[in-house]
């Protein structure tokens, strides 16, 4: 059940951030800023865990290296949605964003993996309601 979530979540981001036109940029922002949110709300989740004990430091860095370089991904690829939307994808700035962004959604997987790992996300086995 969870493979099939997680899939059908990745698809849809990997096709609103890779085929991204200029037009569609409104979309493209709200799914990075959807997936931004998750990634937040996930940090938020180990944060307690860590505070509580229940995490060990190893993890607890883990998380923190990979929220950090997620923020930083964020703010790059919001950049170069807005140079390549000023641009008008002058010097190929939309791949310069859908590289940005594709490292954003990698992170994001990477984080949801550690978070489901550490057990900070609970997973729903079949037969649970």
């Amino acid at each position: 059940m969870k493979r099939i979530l997680m899939f059908f979540v990745v698809v849809t981001l990997l096709m609103t951030g890779c085929a991204i036109k200029p037009d569609q940029a409104g979309s493209a922002s709200k799914a990075m800023l959807g997936t931004r949110e998750a990634i937040v709300g996930l940090a938020q989740g180990a944060d307690q865990l860590c505070s509580q004990g229940v995490l060990d430091q190893s993890q607890c860095d883990e998380i923190a290296k990979i929220y950090a370089d997620a923020k930083v991904t964020y703010d790059l690829a919001a950049d170069a949605m807005v140079i390549a939307i000023e641009s008008g994808d002058q010097e190929g700035s939309w791949e310069t964003y859908q590289q940005y962004h594709a490292r954003f959604l990698d992170l994001y997987l990477q984080l949801t993996d550690l978070a489901i790992r550490f057990g900070v996300l609970p997973v729903v086995e079949k037969g649970d309601n």
